[in-house]
């Protein structure tokens, strides 16, 4: 349908653990890109941290089938560019002390243009057509 075709774009996820030979990649369609905006001032370094390969360590460590638990890597990628990119911003954390989600009030920079080949995704570029603040 119509949503399908301006909307949906695909995502791959890899996954290299450090010290045994387990890689894992997954593709899935997306609609959209849900960012952590925590300890960001703008989306631009939201979707650095979002593309950008991160620990799995300790409490987050990698299951894998053969070996158990292990520490790993884990990277997102921008594989099929949809022809409207949806970034919903994630203006909640949880914090343990309180055991509670707590809202984040700070201000996050929207760039007039996303590239999202400059984070190692498919090339193209999107201009920002609408944003929607919650109160």
């Amino acid at each position: 349908g119509v949503f399908e075709r301006v909307f949906k774009g695909q995502t791959e996820t890899l996954v290299a653990c450090r010290s045994v030979d387990c890689r894992s990649r997954a593709a899935e369609d997306t609609w959209g890109l849900s960012i952590d905006v925590a300890g960001c001032d703008s989306v631009a370094v939201a979707l650095g941290r979002y593309f950008g390969t991160q620990a799995l360590e300790g409490e987050d460590q990698y299951e894998t089938a053969e070996h158990g638990k292990q520490d790993a890597d884990i990277k997102v990628r921008l594989t099929a560019a949809p022809p409207v990119l949806q970034l919903h911003l994630k203006r909640f954390t949880f914090d343990s002390k309180a055991s509670r989600s707590v809202k984040l009030t700070h201000q996050v920079s929207v760039p007039p243009i996303v590239d999202p080949s400059a984070f190692g995704g498919c090339p193209g570029k999107y201009a920002l057509y609408a944003a929607i603040v919650h109160a």
